[in-house]
Parts: C-alpha cells; sequence; structure tokens
C-alpha cells in the first residue's frame, strides 16, 4: 500500500527534515510543498454561494422519529454522543486527547511520527475537525466516526514513519482515491463518466480548480473525448488538488466505507455512494447548511435500503425469525449483479427514483439528497443467469474444444483422402478436393464457437447491454462459417475435373488458409474479448 521516497544519494538532513514529496500520478517530484486550503474553499467566489435553505432532507426526520425497529420488534435509541442539535463551536469533548490517554503515565503519543515536528499539513485536530464537519453534515454514527478518525491517523502515522508526512498524505490518496490503481479511479473511467454530462460533471475540487485557472471550453471537442485526455485531466486534477481536499475525500472515503456494511462487497456501488456524498458536500446547499443532520442519517437513508435488499434476496422472515429462502442462485440478485450496475453508464443512467423519475435526471450536487428516494427494487436484476448445466463446459472451455476436435479434423481429413473421392475417380481426390476437405476443420471450429454462442444466451438476460457484442459475434461466426464452408460445397458439386482450371484449386488453398487463421483466432483469443465485451 505505502510506497517509499524514491532513492538518492545521502543528504546532510536532520532526523525530521522534509523531503520533497514524490507525485504518484506523474511520477514526478512536485517543484514546492502543498500546504491544506482552508475549511470549505471549495467554490472560485465563496461571496457568490446563494442561500439555499436545508428543508428538504427526505424522511430524517428527528432522533425520536427516527429510531429502528428490527424484525424482532425491538426498538434501538440513538447514542448517548450523538451530536448535538446546534453548530458545534470548538473542539468536542471526544477529540484526540481520549486517543491518547492511555499507558501508565497517560502522556504517551499515541501517532508519534504524525507531529508538529515533522512539518505535518494537518495536526490531528484539524483532521478531527474535517471528521466531525463531515459527521453533521452527513449524518455518520459519532462512534463510526471515532473508529475511522483513529484508523485514518494509524495510517498516516504508520507512513510517515517511513517517509515525510506530506508524501504520506498524497500517497494514501492515490491508493483510495486518485492513483492509478486505486479502484475508485478504475470505476470512474470505466463508468465513463468523465464523458457523461449529466453524471459526471463535477468531478473533485481539484479538477474545478483547473477549470478555473485555464478557463472551462465552450464546448467539447474530440480531443477532450478521447480516454487519454480525459486521463491527463485527471492527473492534474490530482496534482492541483490541495492536502486539505485530500484529507477530506479520504475522510469522507472511510466515513462511507465504516458504515456501509455489506455494501463493502459491492465496491462499485460504495464508489457511486461516495462520488455522489463528494459531490454534495462542495455544493452550496451543504456548504451554508448550518444544523446538523441528525445520527444515523446516512446509515438508514443510504445503507439500510440496499442491505436490506441483498438481505430479502437470500432470506425472509417465518414467524419472526430469518429463514433461508428456497432459491437457487440464478433466481437470487447477488453482489456480482449489484456490481455489474455500477460498472457501466448505462447502469447507472436505469436507477429510478420513487416518483418515476430517474436518479440521473437530478443535478450531481443534489443526488446524495435523493438516495432514500430510490427503488433499488426496480434498478437492479440478473446480470447473469449461473445455472447447474452441461451448458457451462461449452461455454467456458469452448478454446478447449476448439484445439481438440479442429486439430483433430484437420489432420484426419489430410489423411484420409478416399473418404471425399469423387465416384468417378476410383484413385484419389482432385487437389481443389484434398485442400478444401482439409479446410473443413476451420468450419467444424466456427461450428463450435457458435454453440457456445448460443449457449451463452441462456446465461445472459436479453435486456442487458451485454447481449449485444452476443449478436455481433454470431454474425461474425455466420461470415466465417460461410467463408470455410462455402467453397467446399462449390468444388464438390461443380468442379469438373476434365476441365483444366485453375479456380477451384485457388479457392481450396485460400479457403484453408482462411481456416487456419480463424482456428488460431478461436484458439488464442478468448471469446468474451470479442466485439467490445466491456
Amino acid at each position: 500500500m505505502s510506497g517509499r521516497p524514491p532513492p538518492g544519494p545521502p543528504q546532510p538532513r536532520g532526523p525530521y527534515d522534509q523531503q520533497q514529496p514524490r507525485n504518484p500520478f506523474t511520477q514526478q517530484p512536485y517543484g514546492s510543498s502543498q500546504g491544506h486550503g482552508q475549511p470549505g474553499g471549495y467554490y472560485e467566489n465563496e461571496s457568490d454561494v446563494g442561500d439555499y435553505t436545508d428543508s428538504r432532507i427526505h424522511g430524517y426526520g428527528t432522533d425520536a422519529e427516527s429510531t429502528e425497529n428490527d424484525v424482532y420488534g425491538n426498538s434501538y435509541p440513538p447514542s448517548s454522543e450523538s451530536l448535538p442539535q446546534g453548530s458545534r463551536g470548538g473542539h468536542s469533548d471526544y477529540s484526540t486527547a481520549h486517543f491518547g490517554d492511555y499507558g501508565p503515565s497517560g502522556s504517551r503519543e499515541p501517532y508519534p511520527a504524525w507531529t508538529a515536528e515533522r512539518q505535518i499539513p494537518l495536526s490531528k485536530e484539524e483532521i478531527e475537525d474535517i471528521f466531525l464537519d463531515l459527521t453533521q453534515k452527513f449524518g455518520f454514527q459519532r462512534d463510526s466516526m471515532r473508529n475511522q478518525f483513529d484508523f485514518l491517523m494509524q495510517l498516516l502515522d504508520s507512513r510517515a514513519s517511513r517517509m515525510s508526512p506530506n508524501q504520506a498524505l498524497l500517497t494514501l490518496h492515490a491508493d483510495y482515491i486518485g492513483g492509478q490503481h486505486a479502484n475508485y479511479r478504475k470505476w470512474y473511467f470505466a463508468a465513463q463518466l468523465d464523458l457523461d454530462d449529466a453524471i459526471g460533471q463535477s468531478n473533485n475540487p481539484g479538477l474545478n480548480r483547473l477549470k478555473s485557472v485555464r478557463g472551462a471550453p465552450a464546448g467539447k471537442s474530440k480531443s477532450e473525448k478521447s480516454l487519454d485526455s480525459a486521463l491527463n485531466r485527471w492527473r492534474s486534477a490530482m496534482n492541483n488538488m490541495s492536502q486539505y481536499d485530500r484529507m477530506r475525500q479520504i475522510a469522507l472515503y472511510l466515513l462511507c466505507w465504516g458504515e456501509a456494511a455489506q455494501v463493502r462487497f459491492v465496491p462499485e456501488c460504495l464508489s457511486f455512494i461516495f462520488k455522489c456524498a463528494d459531490d454534495y458536500y462542495r455544493s452550496p446547499e451543504c456548504q451554508n447548511r448550518m444544523d446538523p443532520v441528525p445520527e444515523g442519517v446516512y446509515l438508514r437513508a443510504v445503507i439500510k435500503p440496499l442491505y436490506t435488499l441483498l438481505r430479502d434476496q437470500g432470506y425472509e422472515v417465518v414467524e419472526g425469525k430469518f429463514v433461508r429462502r428456497e432459491k437457487d442462485h440464478e433466481d437470487i440478485i447477488g453482489y456480482d449483479d449489484v456490481n455489474q450496475l455500477f460498472w457501466y453508464p448505462e447502469g447507472i443512467a436505469r436507477i429510478p427514483l420513487k416518483d418515476q423519475r430517474r436518479l440521473v435526471d437530478v443535478p450531481p450536487s443534489q443526488r446524495f439528497m435523493y438516495f432514500d428516494k430510490i427503488d433499488w427494487n426496480r434498478a437492479f436484476f440478473k446480470t447473469y443467469k449461473e445455472k447447474r448445466t452441461f451448458l457451462q463446459l461449452l461455454v467456458h472451455f469452448n478454446r478447449i474444444w476448439v484445439i481438440h476436435i479442429s486439430v483433430y479434423c484437420f489432420y484426419t481429413a489430410y489423411n484420409s483422402p478416399r473418404v471425399y473421392r469423387r465416384a468417378d475417380n476410383n484413385d484419389q481426390p482432385t487437389t481443389a478436393m484434398q485442400w478444401s476437405a482439409t479446410a473443413l476443420g476451420g468450419a467444424v471450429a466456427t461450428l463450435i464457437m457458435m454453440a457456445a454462442t448460443l449457449a451463452e444466451f441462456s446465461f445472459i438476460p436479453t435486456t442487458w447491454n451485454n447481449t449485444s457484442h452476443l449478436a455481433r459475434r454470431f454474425i461474425f461466426l455466420l461470415v466465417t462459417l460461410a467463408l470455410t464452408a462455402g467453397p467446399t460445397v462449390y468444388i464438390a458439386l461443380y468442379e469438373n475435373p476434365k476441365q483444366e482450371s485453375n479456380l477451384p484449386v485457388i479457392l481450396g488453398i485460400v479457403q484453408f488458409f482462411i481456416s487456419v487463421v480463424a482456428t488460431a483466432l478461436f484458439s488464442i483469443l478468448p471469446s468474451g474479448r470479442m466485439f467490445g465485451d466491456r
């Protein structure tokens, strides 16, 4: 997870002198260290931020109204450490002192590598303020916030013991959010949020800051729509992000993850939740909000509907007890089906609200506030039917069958010329017929691929976007079958050995080499890679 500072000649440094942090996005060191920005500084002109009300928090209610009843009828009151109903002033009673009061004397520093002497970008108190601010704005549970704060500090302290604090924060943000191997970054580009204005118009504070410097373009050109251009804009956005924004994004991701329960097993869904939360945090509506959101709102409005859907797929309540449903796996919406929905822009675009609108019709900065209005039961469906059938041997091992059966057909046809000799020629078949009959091994390979494709149609619902590549593949196989088997029909029916013509021989030779190429292609290239299977 953590990187090491680049090697170099030893320099006369003190034990706490700061090295220039290495940039994991461009693999070039920064020219100068970056300090953190001021909280809330995410707009070009904050004085222009409009006056927004906070009256729309759908179904949240007060603490007394939002107590939960489980399936057994037990009710659970809110935590005694719920956030105060007013704005927080100064540090809370649950500050970092609680994490430091251990040991014989209670004076031991809990995070020895993250101290002011190390020129840290943000102090523990500032980091705690970020967590408290996010907790008030999103309704995270107080105990979960304290756990994630300590977890983040442990990560920073561990990395800062092996590198400079600035680089520790930079590499941690790269691992979670913006680096090449970060799951969030992979999902962001896989879902094409950089191209879809309706979904991905606002990306992160660094990108907005970059646009404000360079000026927003009037329209999207072809270069802006290319993947290389999108990657460059992403790297520039990550490089222009302040340390405060990096810390705030990591904290928000950890808070979303900390209460995600089973949603942790669907990381693409969690990435979508984080993006909607990040967009909402940087909106004027969230920045102008004064009253804290009640504790537990995130768990009830965002996580509980998803958890309930996943739970009800496998269990039902019988006489007050959860009992396993008598359903096969092909009839259960599982974690993979939930993940599949968020991997594609078409899947995100089909998420419906209970008022018959779509979530993408809502501005990105407001989507987080509509999570409790999403009808998840209509959003998800089976994207792959895990059937117990012998057709699995054909679908998943088609290349094995092609290699064994096709090569056997090539060899047998070449060494058995008497099988396909003409009736009027008792000796040997013609040269053209021998070439063409041997080439039928490619037609056999094509038939195996066609059978595997037809069998695959039974596993993938035709309503899902992935079925389009199966249709294109099947059309390609029909054309290949015509090229690998059609000349044989012509040569067998219309060739006249008494006429001296080179056309049948040329057709047989061309057919043979097409069959060899097709067989090699089907043996090497997985069928799922053909024709844009994403």
